[in-house]
């Protein structure tokens, strides 16, 4: 008996794995937006590319005067674009004119960093191996 139920177990995680299959992937920002102008191009190229862009994008840009800094995209107006720049301590959103930026890019930022997957894989991999285990001792013990 105890037997069969180990192999039903083993014959289920296996299914529920399989089932899965590859994961979705996902189209980003960055796959579907046209590509950014060469740094330093004509206010108007500037303007184009930003109208492109959605609100809440993460965005780095370079300017002559404030220097080069990461936030997230707020408007894009006529003249301007709105960026809340991210830093350790916040900051009022900035407007930039067109004109004076000399580059703006997307950042990826997925969010996940090496600690976290890691401790993800750290996970599984105990998971896995302790119902292995248990499929183990449930097979000897007959």
């Amino acid at each position: 008996m105890k037997r069969a139920i180990a192999l039903l177990l083993l014959a289920a995680m296996s299914a529920n794995c399989a089932a899965r299959g590859p994961a979705a992937s996902r189209t980003s920002i960055v796959d579907t937006v046209v590509p950014a102008p060469q740094p330093n191009s004509a206010p108007e190229l500037w303007r184009k590319y930003a109208q492109q862009l959605p609100v809440g994008t993460n965005v780095r840009v370079s300017t002559g005067s404030t220097g080069r800094f990461t936030g997230t995209l707020l408007a894009v107006g006529d003249e301007a674009i709105t960026v809340s720049p991210r830093t350790r301590v916040p900051e009022p959103p900035r407007e930039i004119r067109f004109d004076a930026i000399r580059q703006l890019e997307i950042t990826k930022r997925n969010g996940t960093n090496v600690a976290q997957a890691v401790l993800v894989g750290a996970g599984v991999g105990a998971g896995v191996f302790f119902g292995l285990m248990v499929v183990a001792f449930a097979l000897l013990d007959d």
